[in-house]
């Protein structure tokens, strides 16, 4: 038990650390208005020292045929984006999740990534096809869940998670019954909280602080 007091000074001074950390990186987000495109990597270089990227490919065909039980499917693409330096960026693809409605079917972990510790980083939703069910936000939500796991695992931070503004209020509502709380609804005890993450809407900006509790 002598190291207990210890170990909760340094839990406190990381939290500390890590919310200081993403009140400084939002502030140049700002400048990025059409997400729909190619993502500035240019300005994620300066700002970040990775970013993962969640996008949905067209899978509307994928087993589409008379008398399938797997029809729609939802397919959850991760890229994973390195800035080693100024101007420079490494790409790769990281993951892959496939779901039916808001069932998770299965995954595939494409290639291994090593995140140095307490770097910061973005996690970037690209924007649904307005044809796309809600189930394609609930199928995201989860896989940004997992992604942010991964990245606290790893003792990374996710300074920045930026959502459309279209998905903003259904992803944050998600987030919420996976144990994410705006800070309304949290006591001021520090010791309970596992991990925050600031959620920023696009173009808009609607910014939204949560915390998820042990």
């Amino acid at each position: 038990m002598r190291n207990a007091v210890p170990y909760k000074r340094i839990a406190l001074a990381w939290f500390a650390a890590s919310y200081l950390l993403l009140i400084n990186q939002t502030a140049g987000f700002a400048a990025i208005k059409d997400m729909s495109e190619y993502l500035p990597d240019d300005y994620l270089g300066t700002e970040f020292k990775w970013s993962m990227v969640l996008y949905l490919p067209d899978v509307k065909d994928c087993l589409n045929y008379p008398g399938t039980t797997l029809h729609p499917l939802t397919k959850v693409s991760v890229r994973f984006n390195q800035y080693p330096s100024a101007g420079k960026v490494e790409s790769k693809p990281y993951e892959e999740f496939w779901y039916h409605k808001k069932s998770i079917l299965g995954m595939r972990r494409r290639n291994q990534i090593t995140l140095a510790a307490s770097s910061n980083g973005a996690i970037i939703l690209c924007p649904r096809n307005e044809d796309e069910s809600s189930d394609c936000s609930s199928a995201i939500t989860n896989a940004l869940v997992r992604v942010l796991l991964d990245v606290q695992f790893q003792s990374a931070i996710t300074s920045l998670v930026v959502v459309p503004d279209a998905d903003f209020q259904a992803i944050a509502g998600a987030l919420e019954r996976y144990g994410f709380y705006s800070e309304d609804k949290l006591s001021n005890n520090l010791n309970e909280l596992a991990l925050s993450l600031r959620l920023r809407g696009y173009p808009q900006g609607a910014e939204k602080l949560l915390y998820l509790k042990k």
